[in-house]
């Protein structure tokens, strides 16, 4: 939630490229991005972007759009709810993971 809390926020982001951040983090585009376990790495990030008004703006305008879509919206008890009502159940195929888009807010590298 940390991350999609800063994306909210605007707040630009400095993270690692853990594999589970790619979708929705882009290096210098959302966020600035930093070798795991790369302490140098993360010291340059930090010092880029005080550096930087515009980067820092930039990845603050750029947060906004990738926090839209960041989390599925379909909350545990509409889950339960629909799926114990018989005529619900067909709404829940509107949230599969298949229809939903959850990248469409960042483009690809």
């Amino acid at each position: 939630m940390t991350l999609y809390e800063a994306l909210c926020t605007r707040t630009p982001l400095l993270t690692s490229d853990h594999p589970m951040f790619a979708l929705k983090i882009k290096d210098h585009y959302n966020a600035l991005v930093f070798a795991e376990r790369n302490p140098d790495a993360f010291a340059h990030r930090i010092a880029e972007l005080a550096s930087s008004p515009q980067l820092y703006a930039t990845l603050s305008r750029n947060s906004g759009n990738a926090a839209e879509g960041y989390l599925c919206p379909l909350k545990y008890d509409q889950l339960i709810t629909e799926f114990l009502n018989a005529e619900e159940r067909g709404n829940l195929q509107r949230y599969s993971l298949e229809r939903y888009d959850y990248v469409s807010t960042v483009p690809r590298s």
